[in-house]
């Protein structure tokens, strides 16, 4: 807690003094209100103001032990979270976790959808915004299964512009200041306003949708939870429209991600084949060893230990069926 208290001053540009509010054991964080159990064995410490504009300012820290259910119920109102976190972590729905780096700017409006804690510390700074402030991006906001995840430069400069308010005002170095408060509500708005002209143009083209698809695949596949509904959160379409631009052409979306997995799996096997078939399952993206086999015997007639085996032996009698996976057929 020390090393964060100090960045916090760093950041602040003044000692910071120790947070007032310290919860352990089953707890979850909240963003105002009592502390709500959530089972599992949880630490934080949190800086928390009640802003006259906006609904509050918060920074916490979070140890890495995790929520039982993953998820917590951190608030109740009508306010959309904007937050940027100093290290790295992960966040999502129930079924869908999002990585994200320092920085990034981060946003939701359902509560379940706050970033759960997973193996690393939580180190978050942000802000409850009403609605009503930011009311002409709800609908895309609310609908997103998952926390929105924005790097752009102009999102990654709203985020540190952001930080630098959050931390010296929830922190109480800095006094309340309704003009702070809606300088910031504006860059917000200008991101959100970015946000929607990157999108907007997307399900009028289909080859722009099919390209924008296709690159996700490849940049996301590792991720097991990464799937259709990713993708269609990440372009801002329903299922049924992402699955319309792919009728009739080739391989299922399901099946496109799967071959980039087993097409990446055999790249590590080949790598180095010392390394484990679960490893690799795990860092392909599958969900599970018994998928990867699955999936990787249909394309390559030949379950993974045995073609590991085969490498280990120097051979390779398993590559006839390369290019299906190399094709995605």
């Amino acid at each position: 807690m020390k090393s964060w208290q100090a960045r916090l001053s760093r950041i602040a540009g003044d000692v910071v003094e120790e947070p007032p509010i310290h919860g352990a054991g089953a707890r979850a964080p909240r963003l105002r209100g009592p502390q709500a159990g959530a089972g599992g064995n949880y630490e934080l410490y949190r800086y928390c103001r009640r802003q006259s504009t906006l609904t509050s300012v918060f920074a916490m820290l979070g140890s890495p032990a995790p929520v039982s259910t993953g998820w917590a119920d951190l608030w109740t109102g009508d306010e959309v979270v904007f937050g940027t976190y100093l290290s790295h972590g992960a966040g999502g729905s129930a079924d869908l976790t999002v990585p994200y780096r320092p920085g990034d700017l981060i946003l939701t409006g359902s509560a379940t959808r706050l970033p759960r804690i997973d193996d690393t510390p939580c180190d978050a700074v942000g802000v409850l915004i009403p609605w009503r402030l930011v009311s002409r991006w709800r609908a895309a906001i609310v609908e997103s299964p998952r926390p929105i995840v924005l790097g752009s430069l102009l999102a990654r400069s709203a985020a540190a512009y952001l930080t630098s308010f959050a931390v010296p005002v929830a922190t109480g170095l800095a006094p309340e200041s309704g003009d702070a408060e809606l300088a910031l509500v504006e860059v917000l708005n200008a991101v959100l306003e970015e946000m929607d002209r990157e999108h907007s143009a997307e399900p009028d083209n289909p080859l722009l949708v099919r390209a924008a698809v296709l690159d996700l695949i490849e940049r996301k596949y590792s991720y097991p939870d990464f799937g259709v509904d990713a993708i269609a959160s990440e372009l801002y379409l329903s299922r049924r429209q992402v699955y319309r631009y792919f009728e009739g052409d080739g391989p299922s979306l399901a099946s496109r991600i799967a071959d980039r997995r087993a097409r990446a799996a055999l790249d590590m096997l080949r790598a180095d084949p010392r390394v484990s078939v679960g490893t690799v399952a795990r860092r392909a993206g599958f969900g599970s060893v018994a998928t990867f086999r699955k999936r990787f015997r249909e394309k390559m007639g030949i379950g993974p230990s045995e073609y590991r085996l085969q490498l280990l032996n120097g051979r390779n009698d398993a590559g006839v069926a390369l290019s299906d996976l190399e094709t995605g057929s």
